[in-house]
């Protein structure tokens, strides 16, 4: 195929269909795709690979998320201290 100057060329196709009669009723040509060839047992496996997996990174996530805020309260802790030790007692009631 070669383009031509103006930038539009003209694309020939074609197609071939043969038809072969088959013994399976018409009412049950999904049969086959409807009630599925993969064993159940790999579904399973698959659900309980991808809850250990979904498991997994949220644990991940909530071990960050634990040292981060352990760390952020551990400075806000340390600043509460000092301000209480510059102001001395509280002189209240």
């Amino acid at each position: 195929m070669t383009l031509s100057d103006t930038g539009t060329s003209n694309i020939i196709y074609s197609y071939e269909i043969k038809w072969v009669e088959s013994d399976v009723a018409w009412s049950d040509r999904w049969d086959i795709y409807l009630l599925g060839s993969v064993s159940n047992d790999a579904i399973y496996l698959s659900m309980i690979n991808s809850l250990m997996m979904t498991l997994f990174l949220a644990a991940v996530v909530f071990v960050i998320m634990v040292r981060t805020l352990r760390k952020d309260l551990a400075i806000y802790n340390d600043l509460d201290l000092d301000l209480t030790e510059e102001d001395g007692p509280e002189e209240s009631g």
